[in-house]
């Protein structure tokens, strides 16, 4: 599989594809969880990385905290779920909250989930080019398309 064929399978139409979103309605301040599953693909053992924010992740004042889920033992039920049992359906509530797609995530929020899961997936190169981080094989993608962006000629 090219890095290309992986990036595409990993984000398919540009959607993280191991990720959990969950929406509590703004019932605390840190309202939005994104769980990344799978997490033992790319190496972490016994826990989900977790991402806890507001909708405004980046603002000085905003909230975009890491957390580790254990996959099993004492704490491990924080999906609403007891052992053995699946996730929430999209749109039905769990114990973090309603279950809501990628897209549903306000813009900030969708990128810093994307900037985590594509660090987490090896999906990002440096840029020989413009000097920024893309996905491989992606829109954007400087050594496809030198006229992308500016300074990227």
């Amino acid at each position: 599989m090219t890095k290309k064929q992986r990036a595409e399978n990993l984000l398919p139409g540009g959607i993280p594809k191991w990720i959990r979103c969950y929406d509590n309605g703004g019932e605390t301040a840190d309202r939005f969880t994104v769980i990344f599953s799978h997490s033992q693909s790319f190496g972490n053992r016994g826990y989900y990385p977790v991402l806890i924010m507001n909708s405004y992740p980046f603002h000085p004042q905003g909230i975009g905290m890491h957390e580790e889920y254990p996959i099993s033992g004492p704490g491990a039920i924080v999906e609403g779920m007891k052992p053995g049992q699946w996730p929430p359906k999209i749109g039905r509530k769990g114990n973090l909250g309603t279950r809501i797609r990628f897209e549903d995530l306000p813009a900030d929020c969708r990128r810093l989930v994307m900037q985590d899961y594509c660090d987490y997936w090896s999906l990002l190169y440096d840029c020989d080019i413009c000097g920024h981080r893309h996905i491989v094989g992606f829109e954007g993608d400087c050594r496809e398309d030198k006229n992308r962006f500016e300074g990227c000629n």
